[in-house]
Order: C-alpha cells, then structure tokens, then sequence
C-alpha cells in the first residue's frame, strides 16, 4: 500500500476474554502490535501504528466510565464502546492529516445497528 503512496494506519485491537475460536490465535494476536510497530519504523513515516489501549485499557473490561463498552461475550464491542472508539480513532486521524476536519458525533453516534434498541446496552 505504502509503495502505491498510500498511507498505512495501524490500529490495535482491543483486549478480548478468548473465546474457543479465537484461544489458539491468542499468541499470533498478542505479537501483531509488535510486528505493526516494526513495519511502521521501517516505512519512513509511510505508516504508523495508533494504540486503541488509550480507549479500551490493556486488559479486558465490559464496563468503561460506568457505560457497558463490550458484550458479554468478551470479544464484541457494544454500541457505547464503538462510539467511544469511533471518536478516539476520528480525532486521532484529525492529528495526523490536519486537512481533516471529522463529522460530528450526533451526525453518526446513534445511526445503524448503533440506534437499534437490541444493542442497547449489550
């Protein structure tokens, strides 16, 4: 992508409770931040890597600031928990382009399956 002269942002995942599909991968999961820094010091600024630990914290929780973040489930994220990270990630990428301005998040918190009273809460 890089050669192509595309920018490349990385975005770490957040902590997950494994469950059996994702257990055997847990190693592979745990070595990608490490192997995402290594290609974005290589790239000559072409890439960076953003640590999402800033919203999600570097161990798993269901509850953030008294809001359900993450299902039960221990891997998916909740509608509250997608908005917290949609906002990060947008004013992230606001720092690194300055030209982009992000929309607002009444224009986008509460649209789609987000606004779908299902979700509400996980």
């Amino acid at each position: 992508m890089t050669g192509a002269g595309a920018d490349l942002a990385f975005v770490t995942m957040p902590p997950i409770r494994p469950d059996d599909f994702y257990r055997p991968h847990m190693a592979d999961l745990d070595r990608a931040p490490e192997v995402a820094r290594a290609v974005a010091d290589e790239s000559s600024g072409k890439a960076t890597v953003l640590d999402a630990g800033a919203v999600w914290g570097s161990t798993y929780r269901q509850v953030a600031d008294g809001r359900t973040d993450r299902s039960s489930d221990g891997i998916h994220t909740c509608p509250q928990g997608a908005a917290r990270f949609t906002h990060w990630l947008l004013g992230e990428l606001a720092k690194r382009y300055p030209g982009f301005t992000p929309a607002a998040p009444r224009d986008w918190a509460n649209t789609g399956w987000s606004a779908d009273a299902r979700f509400r809460g996980c």
